[in-house]
């Protein structure tokens, strides 16, 4: 009877793809594309802009006032 060669261990899952590739990234790579704590930062400014947006495009008669509104509601 011969023995079956061992199985290799699992690689450690890539968080930043999903585990689609078994090496890990960078740590250069993984600095540049983090963002969630400056998007935490950003949060309030970045819905303010929207808001803004969305009242000029209203005013422009790009979208109706409606849509504005339910851009409002939702953030």
């Amino acid at each position: 009877m011969t023995k079956k060669p061992p199985k290799a261990p699992k690689a450690k899952a890539n968080v930043m793809w999903g585990g689609r590739f078994a090496e890990s990234v960078d740590a250069l790579m993984e600095a540049i594309n983090e963002s969630i704590s400056v998007d935490q930062r950003m949060a309030a400014e970045d819905i303010a802009g929207s808001r803004a947006h969305s009242d000029m495009l209203a005013a422009e008669g790009i979208i109706m006032p409606a849509y504005r509104d339910a851009i409002e509601r939702e953030h």
